[in-house]
């Protein structure tokens, strides 16, 4: 698979699963959506608590080697501001969600990220959480009960699920087929 180039697609298809299993877990997580896609990236993973919307991009890394964490903070930094956008205004059915209520998460697996304990990262284009993905579960435990009732959620959720699934046909096929190869291993 690595000659080939796809190790790489198959280990982040993977620390997603990791993810929703984490997230999934998690007593205070009301919804999730999975890889909501954009034109040349796509929100990992939605997860929508009583305390706000977090807006999850994932990575697996073996190690951080100098500039790797800076790269995808900046990159996910500027992503997360376009899904940002997106959500306060393109959902139809739901009430839109307040930009307020968004949070920016970068999870990170792999023996890099056994050791990244939760911090807030400043980027020029606004804050990031990052957590290792081992203490993603119990970060979001802690973040106590806000706004969101679970209807909204459900039904924000819904309409994300939609949209994901609109913009899923509208890419490659070996995506789709990368991801259901990874999860059948």
């Amino acid at each position: 698979w690595y000659a080939s180039g796809l190790g790489p697609r198959l280990e982040g298809t993977w620390a997603e699963d990791w993810t929703a299993d984490e997230l999934a877990k998690a007593e205070n997580v009301l919804e999730t959506v999975p890889n909501l896609r954009f034109e040349r990236f796509d929100a990992d993973n939605i997860a929508i608590t009583r305390e706000g919307i977090y807006i999850l991009e994932i990575k697996r890394h073996r190690s951080l080697y100098p500039g790797v964490l800076e790269q995808d903070l900046a990159q996910f930094a500027k992503d997360f501001r376009t899904v940002r956008n997106f959500l306060s205004r393109a959902i139809s059915s739901t009430e839109a969600p307040s930009p307020k209520l968004m949070t920016a998460m970068l999870v990170i697996w792999g023996k890099a990220g056994l050791d990244i304990l939760p911090t807030s990262q400043d980027t020029a284009t606004g804050e990031v959480i990052v957590v290792g993905g081992h203490h993603l579960r119990d970060w979001l435990e802690l973040q106590g009960s806000g706004y969101i009732g679970p209807d909204y959620a459900h039904d924000l959720a819904q309409e994300l699920r939609r949209i994901a699934e609109l913009r899923e046909d509208l890419h490659a096929p070996d995506s789709r087929m990368i991801r259901w190869f990874a999860r059948t291993k």
